[in-house]
């Protein structure tokens, strides 16, 4: 084998089996070795990726070549999550081989190094860094600047990274690829504040860029995982479309674009390997999305209580943009009748936002505000959600801020008009749960004729969302609407049931979310323990999660 590695005559069916055995053999292949890693590292994607380049650098003939490869496999990693590996790279081309760097390369590897350090709980060197206490590697005061304000984007401290790159100006703006990173974080940065105009221009500029990603792939990264974080589909088509594929972005991203077009599935299973791809601190824009979807789906579908285990996880890494956790929080608490705190826990995240001077994804916890003050018969607070959302979407101009604030004005009058307005945006998202659930609010708030139920009905059943179907077969009754297949709705009301089981929720518990009386629960347990043959909740808890039992 190693003989055919030397001469160049190893061949096999499966490129990725082959460069497999040449990372395998390590120092004993060649440079031909080297050249078919990179080429297959260039052409596949997963995790293998960050392996072969990584075996490609320690080949590399010369420290000019490892130099280029590792700042490679380092960027790889940290779009993919694997935060320790890229800090592994980053730390070797700063101590190590920053000689070998271009000042535009140096100023990349700094800020990927930054980013991995924060990644991976090193929150003391990260405020060091950010405020400029501590500064051990080459380079020159513009790549400080700039590794500054890369050190508080990573902190969520949007307004200093923009009040730092205005005072150091004159540092960064001579030089074009310092520019060019300052305006990313300018604009980024801004948008979350809701300040959209630099961003609006970084993505016109991005879009005339158009071929291949290549050199600026981090960059677009950054734009579709934004677009994706504010609900804006359409210019992110335009850009995947303009700048490479879909698989090219991060597993943040493509969670995000996954579940934004209702592929629930595979937005869980990338949400999956992203936190088996190791712990991570701070989580970042796109990720906080990722997880925010993420627990709407497991919401969904029944599964509540792995749904706030989820989230209760992420707040523990201190995430960006915690408010966007808030209202999917919120939505566990209301179907679990933990109505005061869902919310006081609404209340405070519009209230820390405001203090953070953060717009985005206020538009959507103001209806859940809404919704909260106008049950408990505060109408006062109700009205202010209103005011308070059209601001946002004023702001922001974004087609799901101005959704939402139509939103929560129809439900505040029974307005038709308005909820008319809000269907019709909903539907141009191009999101499925987001059109089921606005469907679901209007009629609920009278702003929409009930014959729309059976629309949304029939879209939570494409999405497998057992509970939130059932909270709709509900309202339908309760506006005489027939509701379709008597016997499958019997087999998946049974399957709703194993799934909350399963989920360990007990029987007060799954009354109040099947909306219905713990008696009624009683009842459907024992029908459901007779069909399946199991005599516990712990057997069927435990046949569900083996497979033996599908659900």
């Amino acid at each position: 084998m190693i003989c055919s590695f030397w001469s160049g005559q190893a061949r096999c069916d499966d490129p990725d089996y082959l460069a497999d055995r040449q990372a395998d053999a390590g120092r004993m292949v060649g440079e031909r070795a080297r050249t078919e890693l990179l080429a297959r590292a260039h052409a596949a994607n997963g995790d293998r990726v960050h392996r072969w380049l990584r075996a490609a650098a320690d080949l590399a003939p010369d420290r000019a070549r490892r130099a280029d490869t590792l700042m490679e496999h380092a960027i790889a990693c940290l779009v993919s999550g694997k935060s320790a590996e890229c800090l592994a790279s980053t730390d070797t081309l700063l101590h190590e081989l920053s000689d070998q760097l271009s000042p535009e390369r140096l100023q990349e590897a700094h800020l990927t190094h930054v980013a991995a350090l924060h990644a991976t709980g090193d929150l003391v060197t990260t405020e060091q860094i950010a405020r400029g206490e501590w500064w051990p590697w080459p380079g020159r005061p513009v790549e400080q600047a700039i590794s500054r304000a890369g050190a508080l984007y990573a902190l969520g401290r949007w307004q200093q990274v923009r009040d730092l790159l205005a005072d150091t100006d004159r540092l960064w703006r001579g030089f074009p690829d310092a520019r060019r990173q300052a305006e990313l974080l300018e604009s980024l940065a801004g948008l979350w504040l809701g300040e959209r105009e630099q961003f609006d221009r970084g993505l016109a500029a991005l879009f005339d860029r158009g071929g291949d990603p290549g050199d600026h792939r981090r960059q677009m990264i950054h734009y579709v995982g934004a677009l994706l974080t504010v609900g804006e589909i359409e210019p992110t088509l335009r850009l995947l479309a303009g700048n490479g594929r879909e698989s090219l972005l991060g597993l943040a991203e493509q969670a995000g674009f996954a579940a934004r077009r209702g592929r629930f599935d595979e937005a869980l299973e990338l949400t999956r390997q992203r936190i088996l791809r190791g712990p991570s601190f701070g989580y970042g824009p796109s990720e906080v999305a990722m997880f925010q979807s993420a627990s709407v789906i497991l919401l969904a579908r029944g599964r509540v209580s792995r749904a706030r285990d989820l989230l209760t996880g992420v707040q523990a890494a201190q995430p960006v943009l915690p408010h966007l956790l808030a209202g999917v929080e919120a939505w566990i608490c209301t179907a679990l009748g933990e109505y005061e705190r869902a919310r006081a826990m609404v209340d405070a995240s519009l209230v820390k936002a405001t203090e953070a001077g953060e717009v985005v994804g206020i538009d959507e916890l103001c209806f859940v505000a809404f919704h909260h003050a106008f049950v408990a018969g505060d109408l006062a607070s109700a009205a202010s959600c209103v005011r308070r959302a059209e601001l946002v979407a004023r702001r922001l101009g974004t087609p799901r801020a101005r959704m939402n604030s139509l939103l929560v004005e129809a439900a505040l009058n029974s307005d038709r008009d308005a909820g008319a307005a809000a269907l019709r945006l909903a539907r141009e998202l191009g999101e499925p749960l987001r059109l089921a659930s606005v469907i679901e609010q209007l009629v609920r708030y009278g702003a929409a004729e009930p014959r729309l139920l059976p629309e949304a009905y029939e879209i939570l059943g494409e999405l497998d969302a057992l509970l939130l179907r059932s909270w709709t077969r509900t309202l339908m009754r309760e506006h005489n609407i027939p509701i379709p297949g008597r016997q499958s709705t019997v087999a998946e009301t049974q399957r709703l049931l194993a799934v909350l089981v399963a989920d360990g929720l007990g029987n007060r518990q799954l009354a109040t979310v099947l909306q219905t009386s713990e008696k009624s629960v009683e009842g459907k347990l024992s029908r459901l323990f007779q069909q399946t043959g199991y005599r516990s909740r712990v057997e069927l808890a435990m046949a569900i999660f083996n497979g033996q039992l599908e659900v």
